[in-house]
């Protein structure tokens, strides 16, 4: 389980993700601790690097140092309890971890995406 520093605020993430859908998103931060949680912070109006930079610090504050963070975008789904996320890049057992992460808050399954880069579209 995570640290209680660490802990996600559910009444700040529903509030963030109430008026949120697939074509009006709010920006959202994941990263990932060493002792293989998540960690996420949404907010409609900051920047996904801004949320990031703040996760890392509150990580580094309760001594859970953490390197990796993903960003992206986030939106409640049409189907109730899923989260969907944008992010861009994740590994394979992101989604297992935050929905662990987000046990609780009525959120039970989530959804993750990977953003297409326009690099990465090129196939010689």
């Amino acid at each position: 389980m995570p640290d209680s520093s660490m802990s996600i605020d559910f009444g700040a993430l529903k509030r963030a993700l109430a008026g949120s859908d697939k074509s009006n998103p709010v920006n959202c931060a994941v990263i990932l601790l060493p002792d293989r949680t998540a960690s996420l912070k949404v907010d409609r109006r900051r920047s996904a690097k801004t949320l990031a930079k703040e996760l890392m610090a509150e990580s580094k504050e309760a001594g859970e140092a953490s390197k990796r963070c993903f960003l992206g975008e986030a939106y409640m789904d049409e189907f109730p309890g899923m989260l969907s996320l944008t992010l861009n890049k994740a590994p394979s057992s992101l989604s297992l971890m935050l929905r662990v992460a987000v046990r609780g808050s009525g959120f039970n399954k989530v959804d993750i995406t990977v953003a297409a880069n326009e690099d990465e579209s090129e196939e010689g």
